[in-house]
């Protein structure tokens, strides 16, 4: 999520928040993000453990990306409800979340699996590449683990995370 988010920042995460609340369109959300294949002249499985994103639609919405603008429900999405480092996405696409689904825009990749070489460097996202894109953007409830809340280490970078 750079550079919202910054390797090596330390993030306080509410994992209570969802237990009274539901996810909310804005909310930056600590997720467990399904495994996502790629296939440039070997196999690529970008299979991260916990990482975060912000929520761009609940249940029942419809969130799209025409002509390099967001939209949500047919209405041009509010900068509290695009995503954050989405210089990756360049496409457009269409998605909508089933009851008891949010929807995240996929566009870390890091590091990943390849069978053959262990952990490497995954290529850049690109939707020509990846294989099930849509979806690993569409996030079950249960696999929300909490709210980031603000940013605590290192000092100089102490803020609020909305």
């Amino acid at each position: 999520m750079k550079p919202y988010l910054r390797q090596g920042e330390r993030v306080l995460v509410n994992k209570l928040a969802y237990l009274i609340a539901r996810p909310e369109v804005g909310d930056v959300v600590l997720y467990d993000p399904p495994e996502i294949k790629t296939d440039i002249g070997q196999l690529y499985v970008v299979d991260r453990k916990n990482g975060f994103e912000r929520v761009v639609a609940g249940p029942g919405q419809t969130y799209s990306r025409r002509d390099g603008v967001y939209y949500l429900d047919g209405q041009p999405a509010e900068p509290r409800g695009q995503p954050v480092g989405d210089d990756q996405i360049w496409w457009d696409f269409e998605l909508t979340a089933p009851p008891g689904h949010y929807i995240v825009l996929f566009t870390y990749t890091g590091k990943s699996y390849t069978p053959l070489v262990g952990m490497v460097k995954a290529p850049r996202l690109d939707e020509t590449i990846y294989r099930g894109w849509h979806e690993v953007c569409i996030i079950p409830e249960e696999d929300i683990f909490g709210r980031a809340m603000f940013v605590y280490n290192p000092s100089w970078s102490r803020r609020i995370l909305c």
